[in-house]
């Protein structure tokens, strides 16, 4: 199971925010994240693993917590409600498999 503190959540939101204004696209967003953090996986395939739901209920408690800083993406609201969830429903912010598991930050594309 995965673990996502406050940091991560803001950055996996912010991703988002980055998808949902039009800036970038996911795969994109996805790859300027990991070449500038040196990340093994981008914001949005790690929410992606971890179910979009689960991460927006994680946000929605920290927006509880400490304020509007933390309120949830109108796109990642709009993926539950779509019921794309990431891996487990084999669609989110990327397409994948159901036989294999993302491995790269441009895994499902």
């Amino acid at each position: 199971e995965a673990y996502f503190n406050g940091s991560n959540l803001f950055m996996l939101a912010e991703g988002m925010r980055v998808v949902d204004e039009g800036q970038a696209d996911p795969a994109v967003a996805d790859l300027l994240m990991t070449r500038a953090f040196s990340l093994p996986r981008g914001p949005l395939a790690m929410a992606d693993f971890a179910g979009l739901d689960t991460i927006l209920d994680a946000l929605k408690g920290l927006e509880a917590e400490l304020g509007k800083r933390f309120s949830p993406p109108e796109i990642l609201r709009r993926l539950v409600r779509e019921g794309r969830l990431g891996v487990k429903s084999g669609h989110g912010f990327h397409r994948y498999s159901h036989a294999r598991r993302p491995d790269s930050p441009n895994a499902g594309q």
